[in-house]
């Protein structure tokens, strides 16, 4: 079975990236959002580089600037990756379609 960073590398030129960082719960509905989620989706399963698992609820908000918001199971993936101040998460997905997977790798200051 496939790592996930090597299923990252292999597809890299499929993904489409989105620096956020570690705190924020918020994914803007410009570039990756548009072409990677559908705004009818309440969840997605967040994977890291090691392969552990996060389920997050998500709710897309309609307005002028707008965005989806992680509600839940963030706060636990930052948790047990020790996430601090500063540190970022890169999140792929593949360019097209509704995905209910993404990925993550974390990027320490």
């Amino acid at each position: 079975m496939y790592s996930v960073i090597y299923y990252l590398r292999t597809i890299c030129s499929l993904l489409i990236f989105h620096v956020i960082l570690c705190f924020s719960k918020v994914l803007a509905y410009v570039g990756f959002s548009i072409m990677c989620l559908d705004t009818s989706s309440t969840s997605i399963k967040l994977v890291d580089e090691h392969g552990n698992r996060w389920n997050c609820t998500i709710q897309f908000v309609p307005c002028n600037d707008a965005r989806f918001l992680i509600c839940s199971g963030w706060n636990k993936m930052v948790k047990a990756r020790g996430l601090k101040d500063g540190d970022r998460v890169v999140i792929g997905a593949p360019g097209v379609g509704s995905n209910e997977t993404l990925y993550c790798i974390v990027i320490r200051r």
